[in-house]
């Protein structure tokens, strides 16, 4: 499980990452599952932002795991992508199926701050591996992309006091889902953003974080209690950061 490799061994997690890289098409998309008989050719989603993030700082990652991630976040460009709002999008409810569907309507697209939130991340982690490379042109493209992407979510997804979905008329969906909080993790969002965000989180993670916890396949039921109830109180107390507790809730039982 990658997630739970990082704050443990490094190199480990970055050998697990480049062992699911080989499963990529010639398209880039990596399949959601791989057996010895068939692949299940939907797309995973995007955790590798959040894994990258924290593997990015470090020693120089190989040309070859550079080459695969870019070829890799390619697929969620030329697929996922809308030009005209600047933004990645759901094509279906199913399509996050870590967490079963999301409840909005059939007709998709549709624009998930979490989504964004994620490979919002891996962009930025791209730019930090580039430079880590010396691809100084790379690494300014990157973080040019990320602005741009950064500057999408805030102007369409944020509403002035959360974060929202948006379906392809914009209009709103999913108020109050918990992946709404995902956005969290971003550390560059404006101070005024971050804190409203993060308020959030005792009011809104509650049972719908152990709903999610569930649903991302975790380890049992009273643990489940344990890890929402500990991401609750940290996040109230402030006793640990909200990117470690929305962590918790990310790594209990995700497989990428």
């Amino acid at each position: 499980m990658l997630l739970s490799l990082l704050f443990r061994d490094r190199e480990a997690a970055l050998a697990r990452l480049g062992s699911f890289l080989k499963y990529a098409r010639p398209d880039g998309l990596i399949p959601r599952e791989v057996s010895n008989r068939s692949q299940l050719l939907e797309a995973t989603l995007p955790l590798f932002g959040f894994a990258l993030r924290e593997l990015a700082e470090g020693a120089p990652v190989s040309c070859e795991l550079y080459a695969g991630l870019k070829k890799a976040l390619g697929w969620w460009k030329n697929e996922r992508f809308c030009s005209e709002r600047g933004l990645y999008y759901y094509l279906h409810r199913y399509e996050p199926a870590c967490c079963g569907k999301l409840p909005f309507a059939e007709e998709a697209p549709e624009f998930a701050p979490d989504l964004n939130a994620l490979l919002l991340l891996w962009l930025d982690a791209m730019a930090v591996l580039a430079g880590g490379l010396g691809l100084a042109e790379e690494k300014a493209a990157w973080e040019s992309e990320a602005a741009a992407l950064k500057a999408a979510l805030l102007a369409r997804l944020w509403d002035g006091e959360r974060f929202v979905f948006l379906d392809i008329q914009d209009r709103p969906v999913c108020a109050g889902h918990p992946r709404a909080l995902l956005p969290a993790l971003l550390d560059t969002l404006p101070e005024a953003v971050l804190t409203a965000v993060r308020a959030a989180i005792p009011a809104e993670a509650g049972e719908d974080a152990l709903f999610l916890a569930y649903a991302l396949r975790g380890n049992g039921e009273e643990k489940l209690k344990a890890i929402a109830a500990q991401l609750k109180d940290e996040a109230a107390s402030g006793s640990m950061t909200v990117r470690r507790a929305l962590t918790l809730l990310l790594v209990c039982g995700a497989c990428v």
